[in-house]
């Protein structure tokens, strides 16, 4: 009742800081028609197919201020369906991110929430939005509020507290919520400090399921550069894990001493390099982060390993993502502004709130032309789920080409796929792939024309099945 009370107190004044600023508020609407030939996934025989009618208001509010950063983005999904009416269904999904700063640069509230559906597991049939009728799905909200403060002692070091409140709550009971309280506190070097830099970090995750089966995580970290040249620095941390959550027989006791050494290298002004090896708990480490950004490409690729929950996945998930900086050259005139998502990452677990060494690899890769971009995602991730040592394979990627055939008209291909091994749950594959013209009428209007093909395969317990859908759709936004 305390966290409610502090939660509705932090939105108001959130919004009573920005209240005297100019706000946007810019409404859409899609109108889609779809043909599914597979409506319910089934693999041979009585396929159900039937055209589907979705009607889709939508409307987004930004503000930007020196006292608030907001953006809410809601959209009412109706599908209709022509023949099988009793799927006929309204979905609601809504995404809201905003920062107040409510003492100025002193006192700050940072607050996510986002609203939708999901795939409940993803050992069983993966669908990436609503329209296919498939018992694997749940709504899914996903809320955190975050007090801060930031403040400089001089120039001799910078102060950051803060404490965050999270839930995570579905609608199925097939899979099991949960809260999470962490906090944080850094004391790192100011400015008088050029060459050795250096920072004390605290942090501590307290998260609870449903079921009472309780998660801590909690850090005592060390970090050091020392700037050897303007390009190159070493890097060294040390410090503790002290953990506590249900582990297997077989896992080690998740606590200890941990430490890493590295180095960061800007090996010119588009090229850096990040990289360490280390120890913890759970064994060796591994950390690499690599960027080049030149004229016509963009290359990252990224290895990461730590212990994690589901919850704090998904509170990751949450948060916004940096807008793309386009290459030189490329316009973006046919870009759409697109409504909120209604598609998942089929990636991401979905095991309650088990404990997970995460050990996983992203390269990314873009190719941008005078009127086409061409993206390449791949990803490996293994997790080792602590309380049962179990362990998961996902290995994935994805590929798409968008060429703008003039400044009013664009073509998209793009490939999706991924494979997963889920132990005792048994090993499938998820591939899609479609293609889409898209052509905008005017300012504010936008049709397009797309076909789509999925497959999934299942090792055990599952029918396979393949679908095909053909949509054709207008947007317009205001």
């Amino acid at each position: 009742m305390i966290m409610k009370r502090f939660i509705l107190i932090s939105v108001s004044a959130m919004f009573s800081a920005g209240a005297m600023a100019n706000w946007t508020w810019t409404p859409g609407f899609l109108a889609q028609e779809s043909y599914n030939d597979n409506l319910t996934l089934v693999d041979e025989g009585d396929k159900v197919t039937d055209f589907i009618t979705e009607l889709t208001p939508s409307l987004a509010i930004n503000q930007r201020s020196r006292t608030l950063d907001l953006t809410l983005d809601y959209r009412m999904q109706n599908l209709v369906y022509a023949k099988e009416s009793q799927y006929n269904k309204t979905y609601s999904q809504f995404r809201g991110n905003a920062t107040a700063n409510l003492v100025r640069d002193f006192f700050f509230i940072d607050a996510a929430a986002s609203y939708g559906q999901q795939n409940i597991s993803n050992a069983g049939t993966i669908t990436l939005n609503n329209a296919t009728i498939n018992r694997n799905r749940t709504n899914a909200t996903v809320a955190s509020v975050r007090p801060y403060i930031e403040y400089s002692l001089g120039r001799s070091a910078d102060v950051y507290l803060a404490a965050e409140r999270g839930i995570v709550r579905y609608s199925a009971a097939e899979i099991e919520g949960s809260e999470r309280n962490s906090y944080e506190a850094r004391l790192s070097s100011g400015r008088a400090f050029q060459r050795l830099l250096w920072r004390l970090v605290y942090l501590k995750q307290d998260i609870s399921s449903a079921n009472q089966v309780n998660t801590l995580l909690q850090e005592y970290n060390g970090e050091l550069e020392y700037r050897l040249t303007p390009r190159l620095s070493l890097l060294a941390t040390s410090g503790y894990d002290d953990n506590q959550y249900d582990r297997a027989g077989i896992v080690t006791n998740p606590r200890g001493s941990k430490w890493t050494a590295g180095f960061s290298w800007i090996a010119t002004r588009h090229t850096s390099v990040v990289a360490s090896v280390g120890k913890r708990y759970f064994g060796n480490t591994r950390a690499l982060t690599i960027s080049n950004r030149a004229r016509r490409t963009e290359l990252s690729l990224s290895y990461d390993e730590s212990v994690t929950v589901l919850a704090t996945t998904l509170f990751a998930a949450n948060e916004p993502a940096p807008a793309p900086v386009p290459a030189e050259g490329d316009t973006g005139d046919a870009a759409v502004p697109p409504l909120l998502s209604t598609e998942v990452d089929p990636s991401l677990p979905s095991v309650g709130n088990a404990a997970y060494v995460r050990k996983r690899l992203t390269g990314n890769f873009s190719l941008y032309g005078r009127q086409s971009l061409l993206a390449l995602t791949v990803y490996d991730e293994s997790r080792l789920y602590e309380s049962t040592g179990r362990e998961e394979l996902i290995k994935g990627g994805s590929a798409s080409y968008n060429w703008n055939i003039s400044s009013r008209s664009r073509f998209i291909v793009s490939v999706t796929g991924q494979y997963s091994d889920l132990a005792d749950r048994g090993k499938n594959k998820f591939v899609r792939a479609s293609a889409e013209i898209e052509r905008r009428i005017n300012t504010n209007l936008v049709s397009s024309f797309s076909l789509s093909h999925n497959t999934q395969a299942f090792s055990l317990g599952v029918l396979n099945y393949d679908q095909n859908i053909a949509y054709a759709r207008i947007v317009w936004e205001l």
